[in-house]
């Protein structure tokens, strides 16, 4: 008899502390031998985002999403076809369910957490006065939701020696009023851009009032590139 579909790594548990997100993570399938094509079919669930392996290996790449503390659980399908394990003649298909259990456990110290919609690392390039916005969104750990989290102050930590007299070296990063795009950054001043490298700052953030304040920071990245 051949061997017919396996997912050796099945089912997959993956868990991490509230305001964190986990590492991608591979799945090695063990498609049946001889076997002509494979698919990968969402069932129900949420809380991962699977698809087949992009590098065309006989995989699957599994991202999260970023969530509160609780239990999820997503189910997909692995369907291949290729001889039938009898060695008949012909093509036959195997299926294989493959479960992803993905716990958000609870973390006292961090009441409420962003995450970016885009990476927080934005690319402009040398000369550039086109300013780039970002988006993200907030998680609540808990139920206290009497108050929005407030951005009180941008925090510039490092910036490139070339920019070290350069007027724009630590406004760079701008507070925006809306939702959509809390922020954009500016990697001019007017028709004067900053010099190539990389420059880091912080958004600092305030939420709630008394014994139930929290403060947070959401780094933001500008690499102009040369």
């Amino acid at each position: 008899m051949r061997p017919g579909l396996r997912i050796p790594g099945a089912p997959l548990r993956v868990s991490v502390p509230f305001g964190t997100r986990p590492d991608p993570r591979r799945i090695e399938l063990d498609l049946p031998e001889g076997a002509t094509s494979w698919e990968l079919w969402e069932s129900s669930g949420s809380g991962t985002l699977a698809s087949k392996a992009a590098d065309g290996s006989a995989a699957i790449d599994a991202t999260f999403q970023f969530l509160w503390a609780g239990q999820f659980t997503h189910t997909y399908t692995v369907a291949a076809w290729g001889p039938p394990p009898s060695g008949l003649g012909g093509n036959v298909q195997f299926l294989v369910p493959l479960v992803v259990e993905y716990e958000v456990t609870a973390n006292p110290g961090v009441p409420i957490a962003a995450a970016p919609e885009q990476p927080s690392v934005h690319h402009v390039a040398a000369g550039s006065c086109e300013p780039v916005g970002n988006g993200f969104w907030w998680r609540y750990q808990d139920t206290r939701t009497d108050s929005t989290p407030v951005a009180v102050s941008v925090v510039y930590d490092s910036a490139p020696a070339a920019a070290s007299d350069h007027p724009n070296r630590e406004s760079w990063l701008w507070l925006e009023p809306y939702w959509h795009s809390p922020y954009t950054v500016h990697p001019c001043l007017g028709v004067n851009p900053l010099p190539p490298g990389t420059y880091d700052a912080r958004i600092h953030f305030a939420y709630g009032s008394g014994e139930s304040a929290y403060a947070t920071d959401l780094p933001v990245q500008m690499v102009i590139d040369p």
